[in-house]
């Protein structure tokens, strides 16, 4: 099958974090502060080299990825399901127009309506849930991030949308399912992974809340932008559960459109990156605190 745009950018996304991954974590101090700049930012960007040519903006403007990605799936999961339910007698045009820029020319439908719709449905709770921590829960420091990683956010967001409606019935050249919800089109696999899926979405939530707590009174009121050990939830076993809930969740999707071509390449990425920045974080707290929990494991509890 032919490799479409998204597919070449996730997959570049993943090997580039793998690689750079690998040399930041064994010889980070022997780089050059150009590179390593553009790959480490919060806490972890403990460089003392300023560069005033360093594009960088506030952390804080994560809120900027779940504003966009609440607007663009939303397009999306009106469109589809109001098309799926015979609401709308066609798709817009430019809609369809969109998203066969980034597909292939061998682009098919792989999933029925009723699993394409749900695997959507389950994104917009994701990102509508990271909407809701960013901008009323977390509480963000005075770090700042590269540009680079603000590029990445925007793209993610936009690139796994695309990447779910491209192969749905209706938007894709070759319609291989009808482009109508059935209920008896889900299967007890997509059942059993939807649930699985929302446990992951409430124990990251869970894990967002426990950190933004760090830094709050016993009234809400936020008193400090300082590290301190998290307790509590998952992080009894790991130091990055909101990491582990990630790549379960991008996995969840992945299986339910288990035929899809794109996917695949997101939950590479996705699994990269948020293994990296875990075991950055991991090595960051144990750095710090000396009384930072002996048995507590980076990402996957007991192993890793």
């Amino acid at each position: 099958m032919e490799l479409n745009i998204l597919s070449l950018h996730f997959t570049a996304n993943a090997v580039y974090v793998t690689v750079f991954g690998l040399l930041i974590n064994s010889c980070a101090e022997y780089l050059p502060y150009f590179l390593t700049d553009t790959f480490l930012y919060g806490k972890f960007d403990n460089v003392k080299v300023q560069d005033s040519f360093s594009p960088k903006v506030p952390k804080r403007w994560f809120k900027h990825f779940y504003v966009f990605g609440s607007l663009w799936v939303s397009v999306f999961l009106v469109v589809l399901s109001s098309y799926y339910l015979h609401i709308l007698d066609t798709i817009p045009g430019s809609l369809k127009n969109l998203i066969s820029y980034f597909s292939s020319s061998e682009n098919r439908s792989t999933a029925t309506a009723a699993e394409s719709l749900v695997a959507l449905i389950l994104l917009s709770f994701q990102i509508f849930k990271r909407y809701y921590e960013t901008h009323y829960v977390s509480v963000f420091s005075n770090a700042k991030m590269h540009i680079g990683h603000y590029y990445l956010g925007f793209f993610h967001y936009f690139g796994t949308v695309v990447a779910i409606v491209m192969e749905s019935p209706g938007f894709s050249y070759s319609d291989n399912f009808e482009a109508a919800f059935h209920f008896k089109d889900l299967s007890y696999r997509t059942l059993v992974v939807s649930l699985i899926f929302f446990w992951a979405w409430w124990k990251q939530f869970e894990s967002a809340s426990i950190l933004a707590n760090l830094r709050k009174n016993r009234k809400g009121v936020i008193v400090t932008d300082a590290y301190l050990i998290p307790e509590g939830g998952l992080f009894k076993y790991i130091s990055s559960p909101h990491s582990l809930c990630e790549i379960i969740i991008y996995l969840c999707l992945t299986i339910i459109l288990s035929d899809n071509s794109t996917l695949p390449s997101v939950a590479a990425w996705v699994i990269s990156n948020q293994i990296e920045s875990a075991l950055l974080s991991h090595w960051w707290y144990k750095r710090t605190f000396t009384n930072y929990p002996e048995k507590r494991k980076a990402i996957i509890p007991f192993f890793l």
